[in-house]
């Protein structure tokens, strides 16, 4: 298989379809990545067991009350928060419902990738996907929910378990779920202002069970910037065009993640101060108001 873009994909093609997005390779390999990548790979042998515990940013002072529910389905456990006391019961079980099928129809997608490649039927790959998803609650505000799932996913015969992203961040107000090309006008200008981020760092996920040192903590930084530096603007406005495309909200910072080799992390965030992004906003959307003084 060759090796695929940063920005894209990880080394394996489990990379692509658990985490439901398409590839997109190039001939120009990114070799100081893959440097990092194959001397990471030789330290990353301890094996992760999930305690699927759902976590919450402990920085955001809550509107509401949120509950864990669990969808399971043989080797599928799925976390997904609801929330609870909301003073309009219509609005509560609206959000509610847009939450559980929006996780439920990534779950979906994901069986339908593995049907797409491996596969005959929905059956079969159910049998076969261990899938164990957990979540983060990233901003929970009168205005705006914001949710990041984390997801390890595996299927007998491959190399190794892979960590994906996905996001669901919902208007409270409108009751509808929010994308990121809806927010951000997406062109070369904001490219070339992420590429040349200031005020935040593109940081990969350490894998499950992984320590890592300071020495290794640079090296996946050092590849991110690189691989980031190389990657055409074309090919990040498709990535963040794309009706999926896993980004989130905080207190104080714009989350934007990235999918980057198993070796070094399976996934990165970047967090940026929303006075950076100011100028590249569709400051039409309301949910700007709540986080910009504009």
């Amino acid at each position: 298989m060759k090796k695929g873009n940063l920005i894209f994909v990880g080394s394996l093609i489990i990379s692509i379809v658990l985490a439901g997005c398409s590839p997109k390779t190039t001939n120009n390999n990114l070799s100081k990545v893959q440097q990092s990548t194959d001397k990471l790979t030789n330290q990353n042998t301890k094996v992760h067991k999930s305690n699927n515990k759902p976590e919450s940013d402990t920085g955001n002072n809550l509107a509401f009350n949120l509950t864990a529910s669990t969808y399971t389905n043989k080797n599928i456990k799925i976390n997904y928060p609801q929330i609870t006391g909301f003073s309009d019961s219509n609005k509560q079980n609206q959000i509610n419902n847009l939450i559980k099928n929006d996780i439920l129809n990534d779950y979906q997608k994901d069986i339908a990738n593995l049907v797409k490649y491996y596969y005959k039927n929905n059956a079969e790959a159910e049998d076969a996907l261990t899938e164990d998803v957990n979540y983060y609650i990233k901003l929970n505000s009168t205005k705006l929910l914001s949710i990041l799932y984390v997801k390890n996913g595996n299927i007998p015969g491959s190399a190794h378990p892979n960590t994906s992203v996905h996001s669901v961040n919902i208007a409270i107000e409108s009751g509808t779920i929010l994308k990121f090309k809806d927010l951000i006008n997406i062109n070369n200008n904001f490219v070339e202002k992420i590429k040349n981020v200031k005020s935040g760092l593109w940081i990969s996920k350490p894998l499950p069970g992984i320590e890592t040192t300071d020495e290794i903590n640079k090296e996946l930084r050092g590849a991110l910037a690189s691989g980031l530096s190389m990657t055409q603007n074309k090919d990040l406005i498709d990535q963040f065009n794309a009706d999926d495309y896993s980004f989130y909200f905080t207190k104080d910072y714009f989350g934007m993640t990235s999918y980057i080799p198993h070796a070094l992390g399976d996934y990165a965030e970047l967090e940026i101060k929303y006075g950076d992004i100011k100028a590249n906003i569709k400051s039409e959307n309301k949910v700007w108001k709540e986080l910009i003084n504009t």
